[in-house]
């Protein structure tokens, strides 16, 4: 999230993004394509590439407060990625972001070991998945990391704390800036964008479900996110346990970092820095 995936019923439909239809800064460029220590067949990558589309789709069908393509929207914001050889931009399950830049993955298997590569060298602020939950201020949203890459538990745990930010407040503008950061600049420039890319005006702010209700549904804890007692997280205005009420919460790090392509092995030396940070 800056600051914790509609489905096989609408394959595709305003789902599948063009990378045309993204601003250019969202488009990793040819140096930023993944392909890891090993070839990675085109099987795997198409295997990959809706992931978090239908763990989006599933939550869409869960919440009636939920507007379709919002999501999405937010999704792409955080970890759009183009695989080379694919004609269109998604978010990428396998994405890390990290002060150490971030990183788009073959597998889940690779994002775990890159993940526990960054924390064996003390980095503890790291995003993950299609959804860019922020770990350090998100400790208790996965099991582990294996829970944490998976797009339906990653999605479903942003779902949840979208939900709690807008219960809090009322706004779906508000919502997603604070799912972002809790300072007001860095909040609403994010909510701005993903309303751009969602094509929605900023001043619908409010958002009626598909059965008339004006109001969303109370905010699901983590017995309906990972089947985990709910007192082992709290909502609250300030968001799931967040220290600063933002799932992401790399506003304390100032500009983005730089995009990279990953790590050699296990070090953190020499990051492969790819492109000016978006």
């Amino acid at each position: 999230m800056r600051h914790a995936a509609w489905a096989a019923m609408v394959v595709g439909v305003a789902l599948a993004v063009a990378a045309g239809d993204l601003a250019a800064d969202d488009q990793p460029t040819a140096s930023q394509r993944v392909t890891g220590d090993r070839v990675v067949t085109t099987a795997a990558v198409e295997r990959s590439m809706d992931l978090c589309l239908q763990a989006i789709a599933d939550e869409e069908r869960r919440h009636d407060w939920l507007p379709p393509g919002l999501l999405t929207s937010i999704a792409l914001v955080e970890s759009a990625y183009r695989p080379a050889g694919q004609n269109r931009t998604v978010p990428w399950p396998w994405t890390i972001n990290s002060p150490h830049g971030a990183f788009y993955l073959p597998s889940r298997g690779a994002a775990v070991a890159q993940v526990e590569a960054l924390q064996r060298a003390g980095v503890r602020n790291i995003d993950v998945g299609c959804m860019q939950v922020n770990l350090m201020h998100h400790p208790r949203a996965f099991r582990s990391l294996h829970d944490a890459f998976e797009p339906r538990h990653n999605v479903r745990y942003a779902t949840a704390f979208l939900q709690s930010l807008y219960a809090a407040n009322g706004s779906l503008f508000q919502a997603v800036g604070r799912y972002h950061s809790s300072t007001p600049t860095l909040r609403d420039a994010y909510a701005q964008r993903v309303f751009a890319r969602w094509g929605k005006a900023p001043e619908v702010t409010t958002v009626r479900s598909r059965h008339g209700l004006g109001e969303p549904a109370s905010p699901r804890l983590v017995e309906s996110l990972l089947e985990r007692p709910a007192a082992t997280m709290t909502a609250t205005t300030g968001g799931f346990g967040g220290r600063h009420g933002t799932a992401r919460g790399l506003d304390d790090r100032g500009a983005q970092p730089t995009r990279a392509t990953g790590l050699s092995g296990s070090s953190l030396t020499n990051p492969n820095w790819a492109a000016p940070p978006r």
